[in-house]
């Protein structure tokens, strides 16, 4: 599931369509992020481990079908959190590393 905050309603909603597609999860070395957004927009991608603590960050355009690859493999086996945070948006993905 996606968690999706829309920063000027301030409503949080659940989306099973959001623009940013996690795959594959489960992962065991390479996760990819697939961007569908229809504008170009600046962009922070935060891998958070299951008790919040940032493991990795990277900032960059997003862009429709930009992909970015983020190496998995020295992770512990556990669940994981990809936070995509724009100046409009925060989408917050759940994957699993095995």
């Amino acid at each position: 599931f996606t968690v999706v905050v829309d920063l000027t309603s301030s409503l949080a909603e659940i989306s099973t369509s959001a623009s940013t597609v996690l795959y594959p999860n489960p992962a065991t070395n390479m996760l990819t992020l697939e961007f569908k957004s229809p504008t170009v927009t600046q962009g922070k991608i935060e891998v958070c481990d299951a008790a919040g603590k940032t493991i990795s960050t990277t900032e960059q355009p997003l862009s429709n079908g930009k992909t970015l690859h983020i190496d998995v493999s020295g992770f512990a086996q556990g669940m994981y959190f990809v936070k995509v945070i724009t100046a409009k948006h925060i989408s917050v993905i759940k994957f699993i590393k095995e």
